[in-house]
């Protein structure tokens, strides 16, 4: 009994993080197309998952014949269903982690730009220095925001 709370208690604290990150740096078309692939995931693996348990919970009523206890086969089938947790925390310990995001320090690239700005327009080209200033800041501004997504 103290298994299936433990094992319960564990499902419930991974589900929920395992599955928001799923989403970490997704636009929103891709969050639509993990979703659907998520959810059929779960589907399938509940549903064989389920017939794998059964066809085990079968055997085992099968090979005890008509005087053997139930209780037996049961017990069976949940320490086969305890091994399969066990198998898939193994699976999620060797997983990747997930890597830290490259964000630039912020004093840094504005001293950067603010430098580069100052020399353009000691040269005589000041709307070039901003134009420029402009479109740097912009690209350092989508690193900073969006540092996971696709380009």
């Amino acid at each position: 009994m103290a298994v299936l709370l433990v094992r319960g208690f564990g499902q419930g604290m991974v589900t929920v993080p395992l599955t928001s990150a799923a989403y970490v740096g997704l636009s929103g078309p891709q969050i639509a197309d993990v979703s659907i692939i998520g959810r059929t995931a779960q589907q399938l693996g509940g549903s064989f998952g389920t017939a794998v348990l059964a066809v085990i919970l079968q055997a085992n009523l099968g090979n005890q014949g008509a005087s053997a206890s139930v209780a037996n086969a049961l017990d069976t089938s949940f320490w086969w269903a305890v091994a399969f947790t066990a198998a898939a925390v193994v699976l999620a310990l060797i997983l990747p982690g997930r890597p830290e995001p490259a964000t630039p320090a912020a004093g840094a690239a504005d001293a950067d730009l603010t430098e580069a700005q100052a020399e353009l327009e000691a040269a005589g080209l000041d709307d070039d220095a901003r134009a420029i200033g402009d479109a740097q800041h912009q690209q350092a501004e989508d690193r900073t925001v969006s540092p996971a997504s696709p380009r």
